[in-house]
């Protein structure tokens, strides 16, 4: 059988996470949670270590999205296999079971993940994969290219997803989406219609407006989606990620963080090309 650990990336909603640990920490060889909520939460989910033996929780930085962080996150794990769950996201019972006699037959296992509470919308999410196997660019809503053999779990392995919906200033982060404009506005139109199909009009009218770019955005955007936000910001380079986290400790984080750092890299790169280097 195969040692998993799960992995965990908090921002907020340490309610729902702890309840994850909870369930899971029968089924996993290790639980390690890259934290990065405020000082209440933090407390709390400190609190829940301290009666959890498998939990280890690390100190990380908030930037709108987990996908950048995931090179710090994974160094982390102990373990070659990896269960990665977002906080909200429930196992049934028999995914359960199945992580706990785990015999890997792929590199990378997907699974159903429902996105509505009457289980009419599903999309397929990697939450089971060989460390190693699977090479992130660290982009929003990013689909990891995968070096080996990959699985559809049958529909009875699920998670539920409780979606609370996306934050303003969550969606400015499209820029960093790889699909075009015209393509990112239908999905949302899309998932929409499974939502609540009376605010169709609401959301279109808002897509458009958060699908606008200035120049420098739209060039930002081809070069951040080329090469992906781990390598332009190098948040694979050792070190880099504890550096942030010790620079950025106690000030705002979250999105305007990760865009600010983006611009600053961006223009930074510009200056440098500008002087011949």
């Amino acid at each position: 059988m195969a040692r998993v650990s799960l992995l965990m990336l908090t921002c907020d909603d340490i309610d729902s996470a702890i309840v994850n640990l909870e369930a899971t920490k029968g089924a996993v060889d290790e639980q390690i949670v890259v934290d990065s909520s405020g000082k209440a939460d933090k407390g709390k989910l400190l609190r829940y270590a301290k009666k959890n033996h498998k939990l280890r929780v690390h100190e990380g930085i908030a930037l709108g999205i987990p996908e950048p962080c995931m090179p710090f996150a994974l160094n982390k794990c102990r373990n070659d296999w990896i269960l990665l769950l977002d906080a909200d996201e429930h196992p049934c019972p028999d995914f359960l079971g199945l992580l706990a006699s785990f015999r890997p037959e792929a590199e990378a296992n997907y699974i159903t993940r429902y996105e509505t509470p009457n289980r009419k919308f599903s999309t397929w999410q990697l939450r089971l994969f060989k460390k190693g196997s699977v090479q992130w660019l660290g982009l929003l809503h990013e689909h990891p290219q995968v070096l080996g053999r990959k699985l559809r779990l049958p529909r009875r392995f699920y998670l539920d997803h409780v979606k609370s919906g996306a934050r303003r200033g969550y969606r400015k982060l499209q820029l960093f989406i790889r699909e075009p404009r015209m393509r990112r506005i239908l999905v949302d139109l899309y998932i929409q219609t499974k939502y609540d199909p009376s605010k169709l009009l609401w959301m279109f009218k808002r897509s458009m407006s958060d699908a606008k770019r200035t120049r420098e955005e739209k060039e930002i955007s081809r070069v951040v989606t080329s090469e992906g936000l781990i390598k332009f910001l190098g948040l694979d380079r050792k070190g880099r990620m504890e550096e942030l986290i010790k620079r950025y400790r106690g000030k705002r984080q979250g999105e305007e963080l990760l865009l600010d750092l983006v611009k600053r890299r961006y223009r930074q790169i510009r200056r440098d090309v500008g002087r011949g280097r």
